[in-house]
């Protein structure tokens, strides 16, 4: 018995960690933005029977992406891509399976994909998908609140939606630097939140008690341009950056960090 059982978790480990190297495979199919390849592996994984959370995830974002990269002037196909993944991930949200991390991903890409779709739909369009967003962020987070991703995203609607609308800049910062408590070396959480607390420019005063994102007695912009130094620091420490990394990057000097 003791033979068959240790056969039996030999096979269960080889089966794990084979997947593992699959979806990091995937992954960097992702990074690299072969799209066409990454979708095609996904779909050759993906059980509709036995959806995956891990899989349901990938393809969620998988899709999505591919209507982020389509180019402006195509509206109507983003919109319709848009659709495609908001509309496959929709009946998988409370029934894919998976450890928490790999569920709460899919609650948090298929808020990315409601953002994507306002975004591209309009302004007035986006600031109607920004509750749902909030919705699946906060979904995720009690799966699992050790994702950083969730408060990224909550932060970049407080960000990006006025205060008449509902955003709140308070707010924004003290999730971003949660984000940041969770995942200090992100490239994505640095540089979006250097950039957004350079926007909100408060003074040294304004953060006196440290609650509102900021160390307390720094300025926005003291702290900014210290977190844009940490950026240019995880960055050089890549041994690999991704195309969109370096898209940040880039977005932060334009923004004069």
């Amino acid at each position: 018995m003791k033979r068959y059982l240790a056969l039996a978790l030999a096979a269960l480990f080889a089966a794990s960690s084979l997947a593992a190297q699959d979806f990091a495979a995937l992954d960097d199919l992702h990074d690299e933005r072969k799209l066409s390849e990454e979708l095609a592996a996904l779909n050759a994984l993906y059980d509709k029977a036995d959806p995956q959370a891990a899989v349901v995830y990938r393809l969620i974002r998988c899709i999505q992406e591919v209507a982020v990269q389509m180019p402006k002037e195509k509206k109507a196909e983003k919109l319709a891509k848009f659709d495609e993944a908001i509309n496959f991930g929709k009946p998988l949200l409370e029934v894919a399976k998976g450890g928490p991390r790999d569920r709460a991903e899919v609650y948090y890409w298929y808020g990315v994909a409601m953002g994507q779709k306002g975004q591209a739909m309009g302004v007035l369009n986006a600031l109607f998908m920004t509750s749902d967003m909030r919705s699946n962020s906060d979904k995720a987070l009690a799966i699992d609140p050790t994702f950083a991703d969730p408060y990224y995203l909550k932060a970049k609607v407080d960000d990006a939606v006025p205060s008449v609308a509902g955003g709140d800049k308070t707010r924004m910062g003290q999730l971003y630097a949660k984000a940041l408590e969770l995942g200090p070396t992100n490239i994505w959480y640095l540089t979006d939140f250097a950039m957004a607390l350079k926007s909100r420019n408060k003074s040294a005063s304004f953060n006196k008690d440290g609650s509102k994102g900021v160390p307390a007695g720094k300025s926005d912009m003291e702290y900014a341009v210290e977190l844009a130094a940490r950026a240019r620091a995880a960055f050089d420490a890549l041994p690999k950056p991704t195309l969109d990394q370096k898209e940040k990057m880039e977005e932060l000097k334009a923004a004069k960090l």
